[in-house]
């Protein structure tokens, strides 16, 4: 790839986010093809870099938004109020929903078969031994 200024990178970015095909804008910048693929290469990474960030950002902010709330609504769900506990309830569930929790494990293959083996407690003697 040709060297090129900060000026002519941002050119290309401008033509292209108005819709200019990119031969296009090849042929305006005096650049092979390539090189103009590459500048956008480049910059949807970066914008898809960016989002994900902001997302994990959010996401973060929602986390202790609602677990806020929960540590606000526990005293009172604990006594038993029905508005406190249908609210910590509801906090939950979206907190849940969030961390990805309301949905069964999976793996590559899909959904994984969770199987719990329970074993009864062997029965004591009144000392406590087996």
């Amino acid at each position: 790839m040709k060297s090129m200024n900060e000026e002519t990178r941002q050119t290309i970015i401008d033509h292209a986010t108005r819709c200019v095909p990119l031969w296009e804008i090849a042929r305006h910048v005096g650049l092979p093809l390539s090189d103009v693929v590459a500048v956008m290469d480049a910059h949807n990474a970066t914008l898809r870099a960016s989002k994900v960030a902001d997302v994990e950002s959010e996401r973060l902010a929602q986390r202790e938004r609602l677990s806020a709330y929960l540590r606000g609504l526990y005293a009172e769900a604990a006594d038993g109020d029905p508005k406190a506990v249908a609210a910590a309830l509801t906090a939950e569930a979206r907190l849940a929903k969030l961390l990805g929790l309301d949905k069964p494990p999976t793996d590559e293959r899909g959904p994984a078969d969770i199987h719990v083996i329970l074993h009864p407690p062997k029965p004591r003697d009144a000392s406590g031994n087996t």
